[in-house]
């Protein structure tokens, strides 16, 4: 099955790009989740018009039980940067970034990137055995720190597309985290 799907988008992007190439006029940025989505357009700014950015799960489906569709594949295949959250709920992704045509898509997972700092699901009464089992806490949206760090990298990512708008990223970045550091001392008191 993940055979066919890879060469059915193989297939329909071969055909959608007959013709003369085009000059790439904006990059496309694809999310998984709406905090991820915020966060790169306010990185982004007033450069948010010369940007593609998709948000996959637009609140019509549930996080946990999201399926891409053939189009979402496409998408993600060919875009410059693809941010998830990874761990269970994002299972998916490892099957839809093998038809990736990009060579030069950079893949940010927030659970990777946090590592061995991201908190462990704490095992609750009710649970199913697989379930009591020590996993990542997939909900690291959460936390305003995290969101601090993750920016940081956002930011990175990209300038690494565009570097020439590295000065209006990093501008944007410190103006987002310490709106975020503001709010993190709100929730503190």
């Amino acid at each position: 099955m993940k055979r066919f799907f890879s060469c059915l988008i193989v297939v329909l992007l071969l055909l959608s790009g007959c013709g003369s190439p085009e000059p790439r006029e904006s990059r496309t940025v694809v999310v998984t989740i709406w905090p991820v989505y915020d966060w790169v357009c306010a990185l982004l700014g007033d450069q948010a018009g010369d940007w593609d950015v998709t948000l996959l799960c637009d609140g019509s489906t549930d996080l946990h039980s999201y399926q891409p569709s053939v189009a979402d594949i496409v998408k993600i295949s060919t875009c410059d940067l693809f941010l998830c959250v990874g761990g269970e709920s994002d299972a998916w992704v490892e099957d839809a970034l093998q038809g990736a045509v990009n060579p030069d898509m950079q893949v940010l997972s927030l659970l990777e990137l946090l590592g061995d700092q991201a908190l462990q699901e704490e095992p609750l009464e009710g649970m199913q055995p697989e379930e009591a089992e020590e996993a990542s806490d997939e909900h690291i949206w959460l936390s305003l720190k995290n969101a601090e760090i993750f920016c940081g990298v956002i930011a990175d990512a990209l300038s690494d597309l565009l570097p020439e708008r590295a000065a209006v990223f990093a501008e944007n970045l410190a103006a987002y985290q310490a709106r975020l550091a503001g709010l993190d001392a709100r929730y503190q008191e």
